[in-house]
């Protein structure tokens, strides 16, 4: 959002909302490693600069800090297969492209 005395009013004014979170109640920006880490990113097909084949390590989600084999990109919506070894046997599972990077 832009931020602007009118927006603030706007926002601070609907029922429910008390004000923002952030010193002296105004807002402050995401820093880049918060953005990343909340997932807030949409990632490109072109960005992740992998090919169906690699390695790759999940870096947030339920499965965060394993490694995987990409097996399929959907770019259409905006997912990825991973294989990944759990108790000896290869799980697929279905990721969004901010949830992994090259290994």
């Amino acid at each position: 959002m832009i931020y602007s005395d009118k927006v603030y009013y706007m926002v601070t004014h609907i029922h429910g909302v008390t004000g923002f979170v952030g010193a002296g109640g105004r807002p402050e920006a995401l820093s880049a490693e918060e953005v990343r880490r909340n997932g807030l990113e949409k990632v490109k097909a072109e960005d992740l600069g992998l090919k169906v084949g690699d390695q790759v390590r999940i870096i947030s989600g339920a499965f965060e800090s394993y490694f995987g084999e990409l097996s399929e990109i959907d770019v259409e919506h905006g997912i990825v297969k991973v294989v990944l070894s759990m108790f000896g046997k290869p799980t697929p599972i279905e990721l969004e492209f901010n949830q992994v990077e090259k290994a």
